[in-house]
């Protein structure tokens, strides 16, 4: 069971929940998370059980009246009670928790009763987490750790199991004489010094500056919780600790910078804070998970009260290898359609442009097989179907339907020839443009044959005195000249000659016959001239009927085909793009992936290098199908020695006792080492390098944890025991600066840790550091009896 306080202790449960449910255990596990609203509602997990103490009208009635009679000493007049978390304030802190008490209470009974099995639990292990930094886990740690001592106990003497209530407590660190501002909140710094103190009295931790020294049996109030004779949850306000609360307190101090510089959530490789709430995680399965049993464990080998712990990772990136698969794979399949949208875009490029070039070919030109050859070579082979089609055809009397429909015939009898399927090309439509401009080239032919403007160019020319016209126009306009003013020269004239015969005497028959052989030439030149006339016209207007009609309907019709290879051009273009920076980002991927592998790293989680040019010979499905560390080793992937040297080193360099700092008196914490992983990875352990590392520690015990479904990892926990808090900047330093009224030397600015302590009541001596602990004596309160003042109604 996993009871978790406030914004830090919840992000902690997430990582436990993770590690538990990868472990093969999940099912076996409970989670309670105790929040005062500041944790959005829909980003819990479905099956942990909330508890969010909101404030309402009546809270802050009662608040403000409390505060008003002045019946509860930590209950200043200028407190103001927050609307929504606790601020970094304790006393808030402690309020919600009291207000809401007999919620929690109910909450946490019924939650912890619904995590035992009676027919197969003998032993129920309850952590609570919390940072005690902040203002909701300082404000709550020690009143929720006698609540639920109660409530194991009496779970545990009713259903008969061996219980355990441990807790985890991170700290803002603080290393001095190293660091001589901290940073970057002081009452994170304040409100971990204050519970360390508080627990210190509850737990009776022994330490030089006892603010309080318990004596058991011992009584705690809480004078701001509702009257329980109005309520169906505690009998009473007033919890009795026979003993202290807390089999065992973790103390985890946390960079306070560093945690505000990383995100939650993400990666513990490379989050700090992730990488703590994954130390937390590892103290718990640890713990939890023992073979001889959590009761053992506190008999045996864990027998104070006070732990620090530090733990390393050694992985092996597996997630990293197989995303570099992944990513190996998704890059060939990206290179492969990049190279299908570049042929793409090549073709579309090459068929607009060949579209383009007959568009504006030139009228006097016909396309060739050549031209049409790159948009369908269907249809440039056909051409001299189309030729041969159009000698049948009379142009100079075809009409638009007509020409149209031998084209769509013609059209027809192309796009059937293949049962091949060509891709999107029009190939009727441009069949029937290959035949319309054909057709018009074979008439443009027909009407540079037809002498009408020649012969009426030539007959102005030799009669230029009689008809007033001038060759420009002729040329122009041969059919208005003629009809206009050639043409009745050329009557007027035959009239004239009709009229000279007419008069001429029948005897004077030389001159007659030469009048008549003259009318007749010219009859015979108008009639040539009429009839070449009405050729060419024929042929104008079939060139303007397969120009304006025919033609223009297709051509519209093809620019509308380019228009569209346009647009799919603009998108593959687009598409290309979008590839490239997508075969960037993996590429880029891969060169990170292959840093991170090649070269390791020797942080808290240690990450183990991979052979890149084993990954290259292996399948993925070695990866895939590898049980543990050893197969990776045996398949080169993972190299021995450097295996060896990252457990080494983490044992000589990395797993560290992470709070005191031996201010007063040198002191040497004892270890115990746990290792979570499977049996197989366990071997490594025994490596000459490891046991003579192992040899140079000061470890007194061994954790023998039942068998973790880690198959790519090792995790190294050591628990630090003897800890003494006077060596501990933490709880040392602002203390000291604390009597001697000087914490604004400490911090660099003004600062008030009496108006943040919560339970004064914990608070009840100011006695000098250098004296001397004295069992049995408890400040200014002999004997036993209750640590709290007494409260008001509500």
């Amino acid at each position: 069971m996993f009871v978790s306080v406030g914004t830090g202790g919840y992000r902690a449960a997430q990582t436990v929940d993770r590690r538990v449910s990868n472990a093969g255990v999940g099912e076996r596990w409970k989670f309670a998370v105790i929040d005062s609203g500041s944790i959005p509602t829909d980003e819990f997990p479905r099956d942990f059980e909330v508890l969010q103490l909101q404030k309402d009208n009546r809270m802050g009635q009662i608040f403000n009246r409390l505060k008003k009679n002045g019946s509860i000493k930590w209950l200043s007049e200028d407190l103001e009670l927050a609307n929504q978390g606790s601020v970094r304030d304790p006393k808030n802190g402690r309020f919600y928790f009291e207000y809401h008490s007999h919620r929690i209470y109910r909450q946490l009974t019924s939650t912890i009763r619904s995590a035992i099995d009676t027919t197969q639990d003998d032993e129920l292990t309850v952590w609570l987490c919390a940072s005690v930094a902040g203002g909701t886990g300082a404000g709550m740690y020690p009143l929720m750790s006698v609540m639920l001592d109660q409530i194991v106990s009496d779970i545990s003497d009713s259903v008969e199991v061996d219980a355990r209530l441990l807790g985890i407590a991170c700290v803002s660190e603080l290393s001095l004489p190293q660091r001589t501002v901290p940073g970057p909140n002081p009452a994170y710094y304040l409100n971990s010094n204050i519970v360390l103190r508080e627990m210190a009295s509850l737990l009776d931790l022994d330490t030089l500056q006892q603010d309080m020294q318990a004596s058991y049996p011992m009584e705690v109030n809480m004078p701001a919780a509702p009257d329980p004779t109005k309520v169906s949850a505690l009998r009473t306000n007033t919890f009795t600790c026979d003993s202290p609360p807390l089999d065992a307190l973790f103390v985890m101090p946390v960079d306070e910078e560093r945690s505000d510089a990383s995100t939650p959530g993400g990666e513990e490789t490379n989050s700090y804070i992730e990488g703590v709430n994954y130390a937390i995680s590892s103290v718990v399965v640890g713990c939890t998970l023992v073979d001889d049993g959590i009761e053992n464990l506190f008999e045996d080998v864990l027998t104070e009260r006070l732990y620090t712990f530090d733990t390393v990772d050694v992985r092996a990136p597996i997630d990293d290898a197989k995303r570099y698969f992944d990513i190996t794979e998704q890059l060939d399949q990206l290179r492969e359609t990049l190279t299908e949208v570049e042929n793409r875009i090549d073709s579309l490029e090459q068929r607009i442009q060949a579209y383009q070039a007959l568009d504006e070919m030139p009228v006097t030109e016909e396309p060739s097989p050549e031209d049409v050859t790159v948009v369908s070579s269907r249809v440039a082979s056909a051409f001299d179907r189309a030729r041969q089609r159009l000698d049948a055809v009379r142009l100079e009397q075809g009409e638009a339907a007509t020409l149209t429909s031998e084209a769509k015939t013609y059209a027809s009898s192309v796009s059937e020839s293949s049962a091949a399927a060509d891709d999107e090309t029009p190939q009727e439509i441009l069949a029937q443009f290959v035949f319309f401009t054909l057709a018009r080239s074979k008439l443009r032919d027909r009407i540079a044959e037809n002498d009408f403007q020649s012969r009426v160019e030539d007959i102005c020319e030799k009669n230029a005195d009689d008809v007033d016209v001038s060759l420009d126009r002729v040329s122009d306009a041969p059919v208005q000249v003629f009809e206009q003013s050639l043409e009745p020269y050329l009557a007027d004239s035959l009239q004239a000659i009709e009229a000279r015969i007419e008069d001429t005497k029948s005897y004077h028959f030389r001159k007659r016959r030469s009048l008549k052989q003259s009318k007749e030439e010219l009859e015979d030149v108008l009639a040539e001239l009429r009839a070449l006339r009405d050729r060419y016209v024929a042929q104008q207007n079939a060139m303007e009927t397969l120009t304006n009609q025919c033609l223009a309907d297709i051509e519209e019709k093809l620019t509308t085909h380019v228009e569209t290879l346009e647009d799919d051009l603009e998108e593959q273009e687009s598409r290309q793009s979008e590839i490239q920076n997508r075969i960037t980002d993996r590429e880029q991927a891969i060169e990170s992936i292959s840093e991170t592998v090649l070269d390791g790293s020797y942080g808290r989680i240690a990450q183990l290098p991979l052979n890149v040019d084993a990954l290259d010979e292996v399948s993925r499905e070695t990866i895939t199908t590898a049980s543990d560390l050893t197969e990776l080793v045996e398949a080169r992937v993972i190299d021995r020695q450097s295996l060896v040297e990252h457990l080494r080193y983490a044992l000589e360099n990395r797993l560290e006792e992470p709070l005191e700092d031996n201010i007063e008196r040198h002191n040497h914490p004892g270890e115990t080492l746990a290792t979570i992983s499977n049996a197989q990875n366990r071997q490594f352990l025994s490596e000459s390098a490891v046991r003579t590392t192992l040899a140079g520690r000061d470890i007194r015990g061994r954790l023998t944890i039942d068998e973790v479904d880690s198959p790519f990892s090792i995790t190294l926990v050591t628990l630090f025991d003897e800890i003494r808090l006077d060596n501990a900047s933490e709880y040392h330093h602002i203390t000291r600066e604390w009597q001697d009224g000087s914490l604004q030397d400490l911090f660099g600015e003004p600062v008030d840790l009496d108006s943040r302590i919560a339970y004064p009541e914990l608070f009840a001596s100011n006695r000098s550091l250098n004296a001397s602990p004295s069992k049995g004596i408890a400040g200014e309160r002999p004997g036993s009896g209750p640590l709290v003042e007494d409260g008001g109604e509500q």
